[in-house]
C-alpha cells in the first residue's frame, strides 16, 4: 500500500497540478530515487493486474528498462520464453 500512495501522490502532483494540464505554471519539483522507486514498484505490481489479458497475449516476455534517478528493470508478459529487450 505505501507504494500505491507514493504513485498516486507523485502522479497527481506532476500530472494534475503542474502544466500543461494543471493550473501551476512552474515546473514540478525534482524527483529522486527515494520518490521514484516506490512509484516503479507500484507500476510493476499493478500492470499485470490491470492489463493481464494484453500482457498474456505477448508471444514472449518484454524486459522494460527505466533510466533516470532510479534505474529499474522488469518483465511484462508470459514467463519462460526468450526476452525481447526494450530500452
Amino acid at each position: 500500500m505505501p507504494c500505491a500512495f507514493c504513485f498516486d501522490h507523485d502522479t497527481h502532483i506532476r500530472a494534475d497540478l503542474f502544466g500543461p494540464r494543471g493550473s501551476l505554471a512552474d515546473i514540478p519539483p525534482p524527483s529522486d530515487a527515494l520518490r521514484v522507486v516506490p512509484v516503479l514498484r507500484w507500476i510493476e505490481a499493478a500492470l499485470p493486474q490491470q492489463n493481464g489479458p494484453i500482457l498474456e497475449s505477448f508471444d514472449r516476455p518484454v524486459l522494460v528498462r527505466v533510466t533516470g534517478p532510479a534505474p529499474w528493470a522488469f518483465h511484462l508478459g508470459p514467463q519462460g520464453r526468450p526476452v525481447l529487450d526494450v530500452v
